[in-house]
C-alpha cells in the first residue's frame, strides 16, 4: 500500500488477469486462483496497515478522525439520495405525515452516527492524554530516581 507503483501495476495485472480469466477455457478455475491471490493482498495490506496503527499509536486521533469522517460523509451522501428518492415518490402519492416520519427517523440516524463518532473521538483523546500523562509521570520519577539516587513510590 505504500509503493504506488507496485499497487499500479498490481491493478493493471489484475485488470489483464480478470480479462483472461473471462474469456479462458477453464475460467471457473482461474477466477477462484485470482480471487485467492486477490484476497491474499487484501488480507497483507490490512495486516500492513495494522502494524502501522501499532507503531504509530500516537496518531490514532487522525486515524479514526479520518475514518469517521469518510463513514459520516458517505452516510450523509445515502440519507441525502434517500430523501430526494422518497421526496419523490411520497409527494406524488401525498403521503405527507409517513414521509415526515421518515425524514425524523433518517435525521435521528445520521445524528446518531454524528454522536457516536464523537463519543469514539473523545474517548480516544481522553486515553491519549492519560497515556501522556503517566508517561510524563515516569520520566519524572525516574529522573528524580537518578538524580538523588534513591527510589520514591507515586501514585498516579
Amino acid at each position: 500500500p505504500y509503493d504506488a507503483k507496485s499497487y499500479a501495476f498490481s491493478g493493471i495485472y489484475q485488470f489483464f488477469g480478470k480479462t483472461v480469466v473471462l474469456s479462458g477455457y477453464d475460467g471457473t478455475d482461474r477466477l477462484l486462483a485470482c480471487t485467492g491471490f486477490h484476497l491474499t493482498g487484501q488480507l497483507a495490506i490490512l495486516k500492513c496497515r495494522v502494524k502501522e496503527f501499532l507503531k504509530n499509536n500516537h496518531d490514532t486521533h487522525g486515524f479514526n478522525d479520518s475514518t469517521l469522517n469518510v463513514q459520516l460523509s458517505n452516510s450523509l451522501r445515502t440519507h441525502t439520495v434517500i430523501l430526494c428518492k422518497f421526496t419523490l415518490t411520497e409527494l406524488e402519492r401525498v403521503y405527507r405525515f409517513t414521509f415526515l416520519i421518515y425524514v425524523c427517523i433518517l435525521s435521528c440516524t445520521l445524528y446518531g452516527h454524528c454522536y457516536i463518532g464523537e463519543c469514539l473521538i473523545e474517548e480516544l483523546i481522553n486515553r491519549i492524554l492519560i497515556d501522556l500523562q503517566l508517561d510524563v509521570a515516569r520520566t519524572c520519577a525516574m529522573r528524580y530516581i537518578i538524580a538523588t539516587g534513591r527510589s520514591c513510590r507515586r501514585s498516579i
